[in-house]
């Protein structure tokens, strides 16, 4: 997309990169360390100038991620939402510009179903140099993964809508799982 006379170029995934063998039995993949360096390999062939992946709940694999990527890129957020019990949010964000004025904004828990109100699910959004403002969100918020809770659904607009109030860049939104929203 062509933001204030300069292209950015996005790249985003669902990697599932979960701990404790998870990965198997909530996403019916193989552990992450199995999977990480050709996913690596892939974000190089993209080479893409921000990258958002989603289910990074490892931090071990957001490090090793950091530890592959850094020649490429310069500017990292990861392990986001992090709290004392439950997953951190997942999100990992690598960019070549500058990440600014970077915020996570948590869902209402009492948006959230099940297992999903011990985790820290939101969106985050930040600028992207002085080209964009990226609001990047994972939804998967209920046991069925194929249907998020349709409060997440319907209160996400709202909460973007409210960050973009106070916005006066043109806008990017990464979107993964359920979630099509472009502001």
């Amino acid at each position: 997309k062509v933001l204030q006379g300069q292209e950015l170029t996005l790249y985003t995934k669902n990697v599932a990169f979960i701990a404790g063998g998870y990965a198997i039995s909530h996403s019916g993949v193989a552990p992450w360390t199995y999977r990480i360096d050709g996913q690596i390999q892939e974000i190089r062939e993209q080479n893409s100038d921000v990258v958002c992946l989603f289910e990074v709940l490892d931090t071990s694999a957001a490090f090793y991620l950091y530890e592959q990527m850094k020649d490429e890129y310069a500017h990292f957020y990861f392990n986001m939402g992090a709290r004392a019990v439950g997953p951190n949010s997942g999100i990992f964000v690598a960019s070549k510009y500058p990440i600014e004025n970077a915020t996570f904004v948590p869902f209402p828990v009492e948006t959230m179903q099940n297992k999903a109100k011990w985790s820290s699910k939101g969106f985050f959004r930040c600028d992207i140099g002085d080209i964009a403002r990226l609001y990047t969100t994972h939804l998967q918020n209920s046991a069925e993964p194929i249907s998020p809770n349709r409060t997440v659904v319907e209160i996400t607009p709202e909460m973007i809508e409210q960050a973009l109030h106070q916005d006066c860049h043109d806008n990017v939104v990464a979107r993964a799982a359920q979630m099509h929203l472009i502001m």
